[in-house]
Order: C-alpha cells, then sequence, then structure tokens
C-alpha cells in the first residue's frame, strides 16, 4: 500500500469553529495521522496515530468519522 502513496500525502484541512482537522502521513509511515490546528495559529494535535496505534495493537481499523452539529 505505502508504493501507492506520496510521501506528503495529505487532505485538506477542514475548518470546524476555531479548529481545522485534517489528516497526514508521516514520512516513511503507512497509516494516518489525524490531527487538528487552532485556525488563528498554534501548534498542531495529534488525534489519532495510526502507526503507532497499530505498533501496539498490531490492526488499526477506523470505519469513519462523524461531525456534529
Amino acid at each position: 500500500m505505502r508504493a501507492r502513496l506520496k510521501e506528503d500525502d495529505s487532505e485538506p484541512p477542514q475548518v470546524d469553529g476555531p479548529w481545522a482537522y485534517y489528516s497526514r502521513f508521516r514520512p516513511g509511515g503507512q497509516r494516518r495521522i489525524y490531527c487538528r490546528k487552532p485556525c488563528e495559529g498554534g501548534a498542531e494535535t495529534v488525534l489519532i496515530d495510526g502507526d503507532a496505534r497499530t505498533e501496539r495493537k498490531g490492526v488499526l481499523h477506523l470505519a469513519g468519522a462523524r461531525q456534529f452539529a
């Protein structure tokens, strides 16, 4: 799977209130990292690190995420 992905493959941020949510890949990683960052600027917060979770559990299955208003 990794051969099909660009090293810098990421999604455009989705803004929700004061936060911008997005996912990206770590260079050399195989699973997505789901993050958020304040729209006004500031540090990134990692919400789900797919590579780290796979190391601990061996498997990661994330079916989807839903935004509630």
